[in-house]
């Protein structure tokens, strides 16, 4: 088995394609082809469920993954300690929380350190493994603090808020105005996110002797499509509040604090217990860390100037 046929399953894996896998490695879609049929005869085993144009990791794959992601990072950093050179391993991030925090972050620090590789993975509704044997993150943000190999760096309060179409018709002709939990629980609450995410919001409820009335949705996209053609309010953190709001112009989305409760959590910034190694990854480190820092407090001026 060949250190090339790990790199170029993982390839294969994480785009679901021969035909995009052999563009973004530079060879041959047969020559690739080959490659991932000899590694399964080399295993014994099939590792891909080839459907309709498409192959897709079957069970056996996915447990080969884990241990090819955990394999090939750490020889990466292995690399990187004997070499001192950052650029020969990535850099990455894995988000929990319902906003792409990382996303604007990612393209900063790839200006500002071009020999260093940065990715940026989000939580996904429907994804089977677990993101930290899937990913193997050197930087996880998420609303808990104890992830096995991971420590705590610092910690931040991420609040929450409802928005709804200005011409949404609350079950309380008031509750445009001056919104409380209780009128919250008698509106269908469009929902996407982690199971983080889902359990905050039922124990908001339930320490109130409520019960929310979620709709469980896809993706951002269907939970947008609900709240402005006013099927559905949103529960979400501010930061969100704030893209809809940049993105787009005139927006008739309007977002209110209850006035009964304050909607927050602590959400940690956690890091590998082995990273950094070397002073290119700490001074990314640090520069992941001030973006973060600066972008919390813009959250704050902008709950200033909305709310």
């Amino acid at each position: 088995m060949e250190l090339n046929q790990l790199r170029y399953f993982q390839t294969v894996a994480r785009t679901e394609s021969i035909t995009r896998a052999a563009a973004e490695l530079y060879i041959t879609q047969s020559a690739l082809s080959r490659v991932i049929l000899r590694l399964e005869n080399e295993l014994g085993t099939p590792l891909f469920n080839r459907q309709s144009g498409r192959i897709v990791l079957n069970d056996k794959g996915k447990l080969f993954l884990n241990h090819v992601n955990i394999a090939l990072k750490e020889l990466d950093e292995g690399v990187s300690e004997v070499s001192g050179n950052g650029g020969s391993r990535t850099f990455s991030m894995y988000n929990y929380l319902a906003t792409n925090i990382f996303e604007l972050i990612t393209s900063r620090c790839q200006a500002n350190f071009p020999s260093l590789e940065f990715e940026n993975h989000n939580y996904e509704v429907r994804e089977d493994d677990d993101p930290i044997r899937k990913f193997a993150p050197d930087v996880i943000v998420a609303p808990i603090n104890e992830i096995k190999s991971y420590s705590v760096y610092k910690q931040y309060t991420e609040r929450w808020c409802v928005i709804f179409n200005e011409k949404y018709k609350f079950a309380d002709s008031e509750s445009g105005d001056d919104l409380v939990l209780a009128q919250l629980a008698n509106e269908p609450i469009a929902f996407f996110g982690s199971n983080y995410d889902r359990a905050f919001i039922d124990e908001l409820f339930e320490s109130h002797g409520l019960t929310p009335k979620i709709h469980p949705v896809e993706n951002t996209a269907e939970s947008g499509n609900m709240i402005n053609r006013c099927k559905a309010i949103g529960l979400v953190p501010v930061d969100n509040y704030r893209h809809i709001v940049d993105s787009i112009a005139q927006m008739p989305i309007r977002a209110k604090f209850p006035e009964d409760v304050s909607i927050e959590r602590t959400v940690y910034l956690m890091k590998k217990n082995r990273f950094p190694t070397n002073d290119e990854e700490r001074s990314a480190f640090e520069f992941v860390v001030k973006c973060l820092d600066d972008d919390h407090e813009q959250i704050g001026k902008f709950i200033e100037e909305r709310f």
